[in-house]
């Protein structure tokens, strides 16, 4: 599709804009994919090729790649930006991201396994954790290694929002038993202010509409003591559904 000469005034202003700042990787990649969504993927190929050289971070790689997996639908360039960008990764969410992608977009299951395997071995927090438990079972397709996981998870689990988002992620991979018991734990140490995201999790991703009734009772008569109408509201809202 051919641009309109106020689109090509309007890129050329905005591709002169980026060129004139230093660190200007993201401008040049976001003119670029703004080019490519336009229609004009050959101007875009040479704005993405400004930036390419400009990228520093694994992830200024793996958006690059993103970017050229998306709107250019250029396999072959993208995969060797998220080479680069497995090169440049120090963190295990850096690891998560590129082996998620690598399992998805280009089902490279040895190569997404070698990357989840640095993930799961550096973490430390429970969520993370359970977060990569949940993409290896749903993502990767290994379901003894997702749950695996995820119980190493629960045992570093010490905050309620740990337990929840455990829970949460087990209710994904379709197994409510073992969610129900998390939830139990989140249950034990709930506090005022954890009252509705217990309740969100029982009511939306377990599907326990009674036991989310409670909490959510529990966080309404909280509300109007402290006179917050606009929470008291909400979580009426939410008592409405579940009648």
């Amino acid at each position: 599709m051919a641009l309109t000469k106020e689109q090509i005034k309007e890129f050329k202003e905005a591709e002169a804009e980026a060129d004139a700042e230093t660190d200007n990787f993201y401008k040049l990649k976001e003119v670029a994919d703004n080019l490519a969504e336009a229609g004009d993927k050959e101007w875009a190929r040479k704005v993405y090729k400004k930036a390419e050289g400009k990228a520093k971070t694994s992830d200024d790689f793996r958006y690059f790649g993103q970017s050229l997996f998306e709107k250019m639908d250029d396999r072959e360039w993208s995969r060797k930006h998220y080479k680069k960008a497995e090169d440049k990764a120090e963190y295990d969410e850096e690891f998560y991201y590129i082996a998620r992608t690598l399992a998805e977009d280009f089902d490279d299951k040895e190569g997404a396994t070698r990357l989840y395997k640095k993930a799961e071995e550096i973490a430390e927090g429970s969520m993370d954790l359970g977060l990569y438990g949940w993409s290896i079972w749903t993502h990767l397709g290994d379901k003894k290694w997702g749950e695996n996981v995820l119980k190493n998870a629960e045992a570093k689990a010490e905050q309620i929002n740990d337990f929840i988002y455990i829970a949460n992620w087990l209710c994904e991979m379709e197994n409510k038993e073992w969610a129900r018991t998390v939830y139990k734990k989140a249950e034990n140490i709930a506090e005022e202010e954890d009252y509705i995201d217990l309740a969100d999790g029982l009511c939306e991703k377990l599907g326990d509409k009674e036991w989310a009734k409670k909490f959510y009772e529990k966080a309404l008569k909280c509300a109007e003591e402290n006179e917050e109408k606009g929470e008291i509201d909400d979580i009426k809202e939410k008592l409405k559904v579940l009648k």
